[in-house]
């Protein structure tokens, strides 16, 4: 419940890297309770590095063979 603060962060994060997804989403409330009002966070999910399939396409392929 921060919009404005969302929104400077994604400014933000934009000038660095233009072309970054950036998806809002809300937290539940264990979570909420814990840290209290105008909380934020930032999660970057990058490449995984250990080989050269994206984590994506490792938890898509788990899903496939099950």
């Amino acid at each position: 419940d921060c919009p404005k603060d969302f929104e400077k962060l994604c400014d933000m994060v934009r000038k660095t890297k233009r072309e970054t997804n950036i998806i809002e989403c809300n937290i539940g409330p264990v979570i909420g309770s814990h840290v209290g009002p105008d909380m934020m966070a930032l999660v970057f999910w990058g490449d995984d590095r250990r080989s050269g399939m994206k984590l994506a396409d490792r938890i898509a392929k788990k899903v496939k063979n099950n």
